[in-house]
Formats: structure tokens, C-alpha cells, sequence
């Protein structure tokens, strides 16, 4: 009896020695959770406790789960009163579709109305402009949300995803954000990723302007540079949540190209060669202006597999994007020292064929407009964006892209790569006058490369007349000389071409060679003209 007594006490004490163990546990973890929080600055805590109305979501109680890091939180943005439900469940089903847990997805709207059904749905407060609508979503999710993400991305209700789009930023994330500081910020949209210019979905570019749309930034990157820069104009409805609202002139990422140039650095922005998203056609509630039309619509969106870590690289390279081979300054001196330099614009697509070149351009600065006649008349390129005063994509001074079958660097006379003496004596040799090329030229390089050109049948687009080998790089050549090769008589210039009338008399070329795409549709009443390789056509 004595030793069954012995024995329950003993059973006691341990029961009451474990209480007390794990109540000093959980009072250390709560000091030390307030330290974190507090070493992490007042302006945190403040900024929890002014949220206290979205509830649980932010609740200055709750402690704090370890940090995740390189798992980003996802925030689709529906900051408008326009029912864009449509979108967001687009969105949402290719995240899940993807491995996201819905736990990491939220959604910021401005209906509470349409969403009040979906999990993690957030409501933007009435007061806030567009610009401050991005800047509340990344506080609540770095500086509130309980799970304390170390990576959000951010992505608008307009656009769709490519399948690989989360793994791969996931890595990138990994890969490059942490390890290079001159980072700002990771984009899966692309500046240029039209269908006749973006070949490579393995490469990667850098510019020194804020690509948006579908974005992620780590916590460091906003807590250290986005949030102690963001313009600071407030009212007193909004000092009542404790934000600010900004109002710069133009788009509100202009805020964030502002932003940008306050890194030492100076910083850059990483983005795909082809994109990983783009405004979707597929989305009845969109209306965009005619800019989109002309400009977004024809973005080509990656459709292939998810490439592995070694399959990434920059400039055509490969052995995995990470902070060692991030040196995107040494490697375009190595291209351009490599690369065959021209300054004839007309000489790239006649005398090469997948070559790397150097053209050498003539604007003084980015004001100059010879960069619009440059690049978008040209190049098949955005020049100027809207609200932009300098060329999209651009990255000191230089301006990657693919043309027709090249991948060209265009170099202007102030960037540091005019320095490079390879580039600086073929900039001083004398110039010659560029030869614009007759409709033989366009001729011969189509035999050369085994292609033809075809009349598709009624409303059919390349890609079928093709039989699915059609390549939207080699388009221009029916672009150039659909006049010319005893298709029709006239030309004229129109979007979504080339495309001839059906009487066999009008051409329709495209205005811009970014336009030129396998996929889409003549316009009524025509028929696109298309170049096939060999055999494979239908007309």
C-alpha cells in the first residue's frame, strides 16, 4: 500500500513539475514573442493595433508562427467596384490548381457584397486611392498577419497565371532575393513578352523600372526601402487607420518607380522573357482601354512545364539563376563584346539567323523620341509606356530584346557600355547608309530558311493554316513583302496582321511588329497571310 501511495504521489509531482516547466515555456516564448515583435519597431505593434477590426486575421494576441521563408503569401487585388469575380475565381483556382494552400491566398476588395463568401478576403477601406491600396495588403501580411510571411506577391484580378507561375517564383525567391541586395523586386509579367519577341522561357532580364501586375517583394525589401519611402500626404480619415494616401502624378507604380531609385545600388527588377502573366481575354468583366488593345493583348503567356533550377539563366545562359551569376552588368559587357555590332536596323533580319547582336542606337537620353521610332516602329517593342517618359524594359541605358530571329542589345551613346572599346571604336567609325531591303532580299531569306508564304483559309489563324508549326519570329516576312509575293496588289497598315481580302486585291500588314501573331483571327471579311515551313500549310 505504502509503495502504491509512494507511486501516486510520485505521478503528482511529475504532473505538477511538467505544469510548471511548460508555464515557464509558454512565459518565456510570450517575453521573447514581445521582444521580436518590439525589436521589429513600434510603428509594427501600432500598425496591428490600428487593424484591430479585421478580427482574427490580425490579431495583436495571437503569437506569431515561425517564419516561412521563401513561401510567399498571395494577394489578389480587387480594389475596384467592377465585378471582376470571374477573375478572382480564375486566379484562385489556377493558385490552388498549383499547390498554394488556401491558407497563403487573400483577397483584397473593395465589394464586400460580391466577395463575402470567399475565406481570407479582406476589405479595403473606403478612403484609400489605388496607390495606398497595394501599401495597406503588404502591411497587413508583413507587419500583422500572424503567420509572418517573409515574401508576398502581389497580383492584380485581371490577369491570369501561367501553370509553373508559383514554383517558379518560389525559386526565384529563393535563389536570388536574399542573396543579391540590389534586388527590389521579382516580376512574372514581362515588359515585352509579345508573342514575335519572347522565344526563350528559360531567360531572365533585368531593368531598372517597377514591372507590376503580378509582383512579389520580400518583408526586407518593403519594411527597409518601399514602406520609409512611400509618400507621406495623409487626411484625417486616413490617419484614422493609419495610412497614408499618395497621389503622384500618373499611374500609382510611378510611386514605385520613385521608390525604386532611392536604392543604393542601384536596384532592379527581375522578369521573364516570356511571361508568366498577362491580361486575360477570357475575363468578361475587363474593359480596358485602348492601350491594352494595342499594347498588353497580344502578350504571349508561357503554356510549357515547370523548367528546373539549372534550365534558369540570364542572357541565354544556363546553370540555375542564384546570387553567384546575378552580375547582369558583366555578363552584357561579355555579350556585347561577343556579339556582332551593327547600327542598320535593316541589316539584323536579312544578314542573320538566331545571331546575337549589338545595335548600336542614336538617342542622347531616354527623352530622346527616336527611341519610340526605334523600338516600336522597328523593334516590334513597347518604346515609352504609359505615364513613362523612358522605354519599358530598359536597363542602363540598354534595352534587351529578340527581333525577328535575333536576340538583340540595343546600347545608347550614355550607357556605361558605350564605354566598352569594342563598342566605343564602332561607334566612332564613319557611318554608312543603312540599305533598306528590296523584296528579293525577303524572298531569298525565305527559301533560305525552308518557308513559304500561304493564304489561310477564311477566318483561320496562322497556327492552323500552319498545322501548328507556325512561328510568330518569322511572321514579318510575310508582314514585309504580303504585296509582294503575287498575294494581293495593295497594302495597308492595320493591327492583327498580316492578313489579304479575300478578292486577292488588299494586303493588311501590321503597324507594329509586335502585333504579328500565329493565334489571332483576320480581321472580317480576310484572310491572314501566313509563312510556314515547307509543306506544313493548309490554304
Amino acid at each position: 500500500v505504502h509503495t502504491a501511495v509512494m507511486r501516486r504521489v510520485s505521478v503528482r509531482t511529475a504532473v505538477v513539475l511538467a505544469g510548471l516547466l511548460l508555464a515557464a515555456i509558454l512565459m518565456i516564448r510570450a517575453v521573447s514573442h514581445r521582444r521580436l515583435f518590439a525589436s521589429r519597431g513600434a510603428d509594427l505593434l501600432s500598425s496591428c493595433r490600428r487593424q484591430r477590426a479585421l478580427g482574427s486575421l490580425c490579431n495583436c494576441d495571437m503569437p506569431r508562427l515561425p517564419s516561412r521563408a521563401y513561401v510567399p503569401a498571395f494577394a489578389i487585388m480587387a480594389d475596384t467596384t467592377e465585378d471582376r469575380s470571374v477573375g478572382v475565381a480564375m486566379l484562385m483556382k489556377a493558385l490552388l490548381g498549383a499547390g498554394v494552400p488556401d491558407r497563403d491566398i487573400f483577397l483584397f476588395h473593395n465589394n464586400a457584397k460580391l466577395y463575402k463568401d470567399v475565406s481570407n478576403a479582406i476589405d479595403l477601406p473606403a478612403a484609400l486611392s489605388p496607390h495606398d491600396n497595394y501599401k495597406f495588403a503588404l502591411d497587413i501580411l508583413f507587419r500583422c498577419h500572424p503567420r509572418d510571411y517573409s515574401v508576398v506577391a502581389v497580383i492584380d484580378d485581371y490577369l491570369e497565371l501561367s501553370s509553373d507561375a508559383p514554383a517558379l517564383l518560389r525559386h526565384l525567391v529563393h535563389a536570388v532575393a536574399y542573396s543579391d541586395p540590389r534586388m527590389f523586386a521579382i516580376s512574372l509579367a514581362s515588359v515585352n513578352g509579345y508573342a514575335a519577341s519572347a522565344r526563350d522561357p528559360a531567360q531572365f532580364r533585368i531593368t531598372d523600372q517597377f514591372v507590376g501586375g503580378a509582383w512579389a517583394v520580400t518583408r526586407a525589401t518593403y519594411d527597409d526601402v518601399i514602406a520609409p519611402s512611400w509618400p507621406d500626404v495623409t487626411s484625417d480619415t486616413l490617419r484614422s487607420v493609419g495610412l497614408s494616401e499618395a497621389t503622384p502624378e500618373g499611374p500609382w507604380y510611378t510611386t514605385m518607380d520613385a521608390i525604386l531609385t532611392t536604392m543604393e545600388g542601384p536596384g532592379y527588377v527581375l522578369y521573364p522573357e516570356v511571361p508568366r502573366a498577362a491580361i486575360s481575354p477570357n475575363i468578361p468583366e475587363v474593359k480596358p482601354p485602348a492601350y491594352y488593345g494595342d499594347y498588353i493583348y497580344n502578350m504571349r503567356l508561357y503554356d510549357g512545364p515547370l523548367l528546373e533550377p539549372a534550365e534558369l539563366g540570364l542572357l541565354g545562359g544556363r546553370g540555375g539563376l542564384d546570387g553567384a551569376n546575378m552580375n547582369y552588368d558583366a555578363a552584357l559587357e561579355a555579350y556585347a563584346t561577343t556579339a556582332i555590332i551593327t547600327s542598320c536596323i535593316h541589316d539584323i533580319g536579312i544578314a542573320h539567323r538566331h545571331g546575337n547582336l549589338v545595335l548600336l542606337a542614336s538617342p542622347a537620353d531616354d527623352l530622346d523620341p527616336a527611341w519610340d521610332v526605334l523600338l516600336e516602329n522597328h523593334l516590334g517593342v513597347q518604346g515609352r509606356d504609359v505615364g513613362r517618359a523612358r522605354p519599358s524594359g530598359i536597363y542602363h541605358g540598354t534595352v534587351l530584346t529578340r527581333w525577328r530571329t535575333n536576340l538583340v542589345l540595343i546600347v545608347a551613346p550614355y550607357s556605361p557600355l558605350a564605354a566598352v572599346p569594342r563598342l566605343a571604336d564602332a561607334a566612332a567609325a564613319p557611318r554608312t547608309a543603312c540599305r533598306v531591303p528590296s523584296d528579293s532580299d525577303y524572298a531569298t531569306q525565305m527559301a533560305a530558311l525552308s518557308l513559304k508564304p500561304v493564304v489561310a483559309p477564311p477566318n483561320t489563324a496562322c497556327a492552323v493554316a500552319c498545322l501548328g508549326e507556325c512561328d510568330a519570329g518569322v511572321m514579318f516576312l510575310a508582314n514585309a513583302c504580303a504585296g509582294t509575293c503575287g498575294l494581293c496588289v495593295e497594302e495597308r497598315a492595320v493591327q492583327w496582321a498580316p492578313a489579304s481580302s479575300n478578292d486577292g486585291k488588299t494586303c493588311h500588314r501590321a503597324a507594329f511588329e509586335r502585333h504579328l501573331s500565329c493565334t489571332a483571327l483576320p480581321p472580317a471579311g480576310h484572310r491572314r497571310v501566313c509563312v510556314c515551313p515547307g509543306q506544313a500549310s493548309q490554304g
